[in-house]
């Protein structure tokens, strides 16, 4: 009866051997998997910061733009109100352009002036908007 129990006890320990190395390759094999799925997973990361980085790189170069853009504009402006004509004494004209003085010249320096407030106004909104659309994907 013994060397039956040990028979029996001896094909469980061997079973449960065999059983143990299988477990071990499969918990190896999802190691594996699991690895890979990381290494995706931080390239995926690395590919979505660089692109965060360029959109926000843009949204700066939009807001130089505006800026600049406003500047002039704001230069053009106080040259037209103060001169009190447009175009301004001596600013080159690709052709030939009525020459607008008094009133009608003072609108367009409002207009100058509005335009170049508005400009300054969408690039400040547009950063603001992609920093907001960035962070929420970071």
């Amino acid at each position: 009866e013994a060397a039956e129990q040990l028979a029996e006890a001896t094909a469980a320990a061997e079973r449960l051997g065999f059983e143990t190395s299988r477990l071990e390759a499969e918990r190896l094999e999802a190691q594996q998997r699991v690895d890979v799925a990381l290494a995706k997973l931080h390239e995926s990361d690395a590919t979505l910061a660089a692109a965060v980085r360029a959109v926000d790189g843009l949204a700066m170069g939009f807001v130089v733009v505006s800026a600049l853009m406003a500047t002039w504009l704001t230069w053009l402006g106080v040259r037209i109100w103060t001169g009190a004509r447009f175009p301004p004494e001596g600013m080159p004209v690709v052709r030939d352009t009525r020459v607008r003085r008094g009133a009608a010249a003072r609108r367009l320096a409002v207009a100058a002036f509005v335009l170049a407030a508005a400009l300054l106004l969408a690039g400040a909104a547009q950063l603001v908007l992609v920093r907001r659309l960035l962070s929420a994907l970071s």
